[in-house]
């Protein structure tokens, strides 16, 4: 494609971007989630964080080229991937030569509203800073985008508690609807009050992180940035009933709440953002990310009311595998 249709700017940036794409595909956290071995990969992701950390403070210089940036990232997400992998192997033996191709393509064609879950989800997170730029200016979207990189500090906390938490809800699943209720009810406790803490925790520490780390070019990200961390509280606790309808094998539902929620944040964020700027991208999120919480606790604890004793043998077997 870059070759073909030569994109906008430098095509070594571009050429370089491209493994970046398959290593995402070949992410293996999923295995480490599966083998409740979350930790290991932890590691892995904060040694790459390192890494990335200590070649872009020795190598960035102002006027520093995109191919650079691109390339220390690919560098560290290389290193990364090939360590995770090398850890897999004391956990998981495969033989390529008994690869049943049938059953991995009957995985897959399963998969259909999983996948498009992630797709209805790139339509809501993915958007934000091209529609920012397209809307306002670029240099609108690289404080919105330099808030979100304040964001990112907290976001390996984000990321590591569905892997933790998606076995936990498939065990308590499987022994009762019960017990998964009770469980799930106080996950959510626990997590609200942790969403809490990070609130707080935002008032006090962004507005001088702004200030000592970016300036006052940037400053203008502080609010938006601390709206951001609201939305990550929600985000938070969301991740019980989200993931708690996909331990159910209710893909479909979950993607419809999540294709409602991606059409609502594209609709707010075209109507709001010229008027009201980057406050209102940060504010579309809480509602976003509020809306999946509140929408996913209505359909999954419905369904415990009224639904396991209508679903087919077939969506039984789908949501205990």
């Amino acid at each position: 494609g870059v070759w073909a249709f030569h994109p906008i700017g430098s095509q070594v940036a571009w050429l370089l971007a491209a493994p970046l794409l398959a290593l995402s595909v070949l992410n293996p956290q999923w295995i480490f989630q599966g083998l409740e071995r979350v930790p290991a990969f932890n590691v892995v992701q904060l040694a790459q964080t390192l890494a990335m950390a200590v070649l872009y403070f020795g190598l960035f210089r102002p006027g520093a080229r995109a191919e650079l940036y691109v390339a220390v990232a690919l560098g560290a997400q290389v290193g990364a991937t090939a360590w995770a992998f090398r850890t897999l192997r004391r956990y998981v033996k495969v033989n390529w030569l008994y690869f049943d191709a049938q059953a991995v393509w009957a995985m897959i064609r399963s998969s259909g509203y999983a996948y498009a879950i992630v797709l209805a989800i790139f339509v809501y997170a993915g958007l934000e800073i091209p529609l920012i730029t397209l809307l306002l200016s670029s240099q609108e979207a690289g404080i919105y985008r330099a808030a979100q990189g304040i964001v990112s500090a907290v976001f390996p906390l984000i990321s590591i508690l569905p892997l933790l938490v998606y076995p936990r809800l498939i065990v308590w699943k499987n022994r009762s609807d019960r017990e998964f209720k009770r469980n799930a009810g106080t996950a959510m406790l626990l997590l609200a009050g942790l969403a809490l803490t990070l609130n707080v925790g935002a008032l006090v520490f962004v507005p001088p992180a702004f200030h000592l780390l970016l300036g006052p070019g940037f400053e203008a990200g502080t609010w938006p940035c601390i709206l951001l961390f609201v939305a990550k509280g929600f985000e938070l606790m969301g991740a019980i009933p989200s993931w708690g309808l996909l331990a159910y094998g209710l893909d479909r539902r979950q993607f419809i709440v999540a294709a409602t929620t991606a059409g609502l944040s594209l609709v707010l964020n075209v109507l709001l953002i010229p008027r009201f700027g980057i406050m209102a991208a940060a504010t579309v999120g809480i509602i976003r990310e509020a809306a999946i919480f509140v929408l996913s606790a209505l359909v999954l604890f419905s369904f415990l009311r009224t639904g396991p004793a209508r679903l087919s043998p077939a969506t039984k077997a789908a949501g205990s595998e």
